[in-house]
């Protein structure tokens, strides 16, 4: 968390310091607004050393959706959110027989904060960012099967959901994964750079190509039963992502709107 607020706090210092020493210019269409989708590659950080030798851990593929805001502090340099759903997933195999398969998907919320800076050419621009990313875990399922099954006489993957509550006392009927500790809030670090290419009247095509480096634990529960067959599980793990985006990008400038008010005023 440490390190996500100092790497923001630092990011805009040295760019504000920057673009204070250009001459102030006047910005018009300082908004960019539009809507984006992307897929990503994941892969979970930290949780090798929770695993027996026997157990692999795939990279999986995800998606996400959701909106641009980027507003334009000077000709160069910019301010960037997003508002988006992303799906990432973990994905365990392995085991006893190579019978081990523990999958994952998590549903998130995801809110990245990033200073961008720029370069336009003609028809099109290319730009860098970095900054934080911030998440919120709506909620999550999986499907787990293990060589320990079949005494059971189970043959395929059992499904389960992951609760954010104390397991219930006593006997409990349904496949679940009782957190106690989630880190709902997730905390992250982005370094990125894409390209936006004029289309027609204000518009672009946005492709973009970030890294996030996770910087929270899922839960920091230690290593625990889960409600399966006596088998455990352990969320003390963070994703570092790999995500490539499409986005179709707008220019917005409130000014333009006033403007047509006052005029039809006259």
């Amino acid at each position: 968390m440490l390190r996500s607020i100092a790497f923001c706090a630092l990011f805009f210092t040295c760019f504000g310091h920057a673009e204070a020493q250009e001459k102030p210019q006047i910005t018009r269409h300082k908004f960019k607004i539009g809507p984006k989708v992307g897929v990503q590659v994941q892969t979970p950080r930290d949780l090798r050393e929770n695993l027996s030798e026997d157990i692999a851990i795939q990279p999986t593929l995800g998606f996400n959706v959701g909106g641009i805001m980027n507003y334009k502090v000077t000709e160069r340099f910019s301010l960037h959110t997003e508002l988006a759903y992303v799906q990432r997933s973990r994905n365990l195999v392995g085991g006893i027989n190579d019978m081990y398969q523990n999958r994952s998907t998590y549903h998130f919320i995801e809110l990245p904060v990033l200073c961008r800076v720029t370069y336009e050419q003609r028809g099109w621009s290319w730009y860098f960012n970095g900054g934080g990313n911030f998440s919120y875990w709506l909620s999550g399922d999986g499907s787990l099967y293990a060589y320990e099954f079949v005494d059971y006489g189970i043959f395929t993957p059992t499904p389960y959901d992951i609760r954010f509550e104390p397991k219930p006392q006593g006997y409990d009927p349904e496949y679940a994964v009782y957190l106690e500790q989630p880190n709902r809030i997730q905390l992250g670090i982005d370094l990125g750079f894409g390209f936006y290419f004029d289309i027609a009247g204000k518009q672009y095509f946005n492709l973009d190509f970030r890294y996030t480096l996770g910087q929270s634990w899922m839960a920091i529960d230690k290593p625990f039963d889960m409600n399966i067959y006596e088998q455990k599980e352990d969320l003390r793990h963070t994703f570092h992502t790999l995500a490539v985006n499409l986005g179709w990008i707008f220019d917005f400038d409130p000014m333009d709107s006033r403007k047509g008010k006052n005029s039809r005023r006259k």
